[in-house]
């Protein structure tokens, strides 16, 4: 299923934002201009503060930390920019921005327009296969392969070039190799460069890859290629595998991937409630479907990451399929430790979703006759419905609060039992969030709502949001930039039920029964139009009589064949196609392709950091 960021409940934090954000919003709302404001005043820093804060969880959204966000070009920019007056268009350019690859660990497969650098990883290397630039053979490594060199490459690839070999050449066979390939894989699949371990004997300074642990244990001669399967093709089997749907509702949630037949890697879990809850993408398919350039901080999946594997045991695959076992870490407290991680992310989301409801320029004007609402001479402003986005360390602030623990120690988190699997603890959690927040109006605009109330979150595990949450969290002037976005509001249109034609907007209209006339009144009397007249033959035989008695004999003395015929209908329906197995191997079962075994062995590397 393609990912759709419309649907999730992290896309309506960016309405306002900009084109992925529904309209742009030409006024410029009720943001606090600081080009007004004395420099050094207690006003002045109450709204810088706010103003820079919001642009650096804007940036964390994008999978740099606040320290790099803050280090970089672009947010002493939009810094000044807002400084200058135009606090809207900084919140807009921020939200817009793309960040560092460098910074978020995936120098090598991203290319410029995902903050890559021409000089490092695949793009290095293309360049000289292609003679554009030359290099050495040892620059082949640090800046292609972004590692030291192991002596025994180094010296084979030095040793062709005095061959006469061209280092475009060489350059070419290092885009060609399978580590260069795993890089590109791993770019993909979780948007990071993959860890190339090395060791260096002391005694002679040889240095040599470590096959047992990260992109090395891809590479190293496995049953993936005695099976004919490129390194490339297993490492996505494993990483793409999400479990199974065991109960049949059409969909795999958080508990089924942790109880699946086989173990679903440990990164994959986290990276996709980070990607359903927080709106941080990670895959390169599932950035080609969100407007804004998010990415989850790769810190913060490893803290996750880690955490699921120490839960996992080393006896819950068998050594020789690698399914799960039955009754292994299925429904033992190691799956709820696994599971934890979910809960936490989602109480992450649900902070985060608190602070954007409660701090928003959502100020039209106030309610002087008292009915309830804004109208007419009331509304003195036109706000643009962009909310708060919380950083990490205020995010951690309000977790840290409401468990009286480290919230970043999610063995604490997890034994304080705060963070509950349940909409009444969520709801109670939310709200508190909320108000603590909203009362105290937010730095970096003028005003603020005071009629606000919160809207739960139903769903803060699987990441979706509802269509009336959408329209209670939605200005009605971004109602219609969702509407044709999100299939959220398909349900509910012919175009679910295959009704009607599809209109330009990308609605399928329901049809409807045409107004009809009024109807012609009508004078409903008994009228006898014959009156006087008779048959001129009177029935005087008795034939109804004597049918009658004739029917009520034949019903009393046969049996009701319409029983029968059921009967006989129910004797043979058990004997049908209807409901006989068909016997399938075990690849056909669990869907996979060519190579499932191997998957199955993968999956039992469950503690190594790849």
């Amino acid at each position: 299923m393609t990912y759709n960021w419309y649907d999730t409940h992290a896309s309506t934090w960016y309405q306002g934002y900009g084109p992925g954000g529904g309209p742009s919003h030409t006024n410029p709302g009720s943001f606090v201009d600081l080009s007004t404001l004395t420099e050094g005043t207690a006003d002045y820093n109450k709204a810088l503060d706010a103003i820079t804060n919001n642009i650096v969880g804007l940036f964390e959204q994008k999978g740099i930390t606040a320290a790099q966000a803050k280090a970089s070009d672009d947010y002493k920019n939009l810094v000044n920019l807002a400084k200058a007056g135009d606090t809207k268009g900084a919140f807009q350019g921020a939200a817009a921005a793309v960040t560092s690859a460098a910074d978020r660990g995936d120098l090598f497969g991203a290319d410029a327009a995902e903050g890559g650098d021409q000089n490092y990883g695949a793009s290095f290397l293309k360049d000289v296969a292609d003679g554009k630039i030359t290099a050495t053979v040892e620059e082949l490594y640090t800046k292609g392969l972004l590692r030291e060199a192991d002596t025994a490459g180094l010296n084979y690839h030095n040793k062709n070039l005095a061959n006469n070999r061209s280092i475009a050449e060489i350059a070419g066979d290092f885009l060609a190799s399978d580590e260069a390939s795993l890089q590109k894989g791993y770019h993909q699949q979780y948007g990071r460069t993959g860890a190339v371990h090395l060791i260096t004997d002391e005694d002679t300074g040889e240095v040599t890859v470590d096959h047992s642990k990260g992109l090395g244990y891809w590479i190293k001669d496995n049953e993936a290629k005695d099976s004919g399967i490129s390194d490339l093709q297993n490492f996505i089997n494993v990483t793409s595998y999400r479990g199974e749907d065991q109960d049949g509702d059409g969909k795999v949630s958080p508990e089924e991937r942790l109880t699946s037949k086989y173990n679903v890697s440990a990164e994959t879990l986290v990276r996709d409630d980070m990607r359903n809850i927080l709106g941080q993408v990670s895959s390169e398919a599932d950035k080609a479907n969100i407007p804004f350039y998010t990415a989850a901080q790769k810190d913060d999946v490893q803290r996750y990451v880690d955490y699921i594997r120490e839960a996992r045991t080393d006896d819950l695959t068998d050594p020789n399929t690698g399914e799960r076992l039955a009754g292994v870490g299925n429904t033992d407290e190691s799956t709820d430790e696994a599971l934890f991680t979910n809960t936490h992310i989602g109480y992450r989301g649900l902070t985060m979703d608190s602070l954007n409801q409660g701090d928003a320029d959502d100020f039209r004007g106030y309610d002087l006759d008292g009915d309830g609402q804004v109208t007419g001479d009331e509304i003195v402003a036109s706000p643009t419905g962009m909310g708060r986005f919380g950083t990490r360390a205020e995010v951690k602030e309000y977790m840290d609060e409401h468990s009286g623990v480290d919230s970043d120690n999610l063995s604490a988190a997890q034994a304080s039992g705060t963070f509950q699997r349940d909409f009444a603890s969520t709801n109670a959690y939310g709200q508190k969030v909320f108000d603590s927040v909203h009362p105290k109006v937010w730095g970096a605009v003028t005003d603020e709502d005071p009629y606000k109330t919160y809207v739960p979150w139903a769903d803060p595990f699987g990441g979706t949001v509802t269509k009336d949450e959408l329209e209670k969290l939605l200005l009605p002037e971004n109602l219609d930039h969702w509407k044709k976005h999100s299939s959220l509001w398909l349900p509910n249109q012919g175009q679910a039920r295959g009704k009607g034609p599809i209109g330009e907007d990308g609605w399928r209209i329901d049809p409807t029964t045409p107004n009809l006339p009024t109807p012609l009144p009508v004078d409903r009397k008994d009228i006898n139009y014959m009156p006087n007249v008779s048959s001129d033959v009177q029935d005087t035989s008795g034939y109804g009589q004597a049918k009658t008695q004739f029917d009520q004999a034949v019903t009393a003395a046969a049996p009701d064949i319409r029983t029968a015929q059921g009967q006989a209908g129910q004797r043979f329906t058990g004997t049908s196609a209807k409901g006989v197995r068909m016997k399938r191997s075990k690849a056909s079962r669990m869907g996979t392709i060519r190579g499932t075994k191997q998957l199955g062995r993968e999956q039992q590397t469950k503690s190594l950091n790849i």
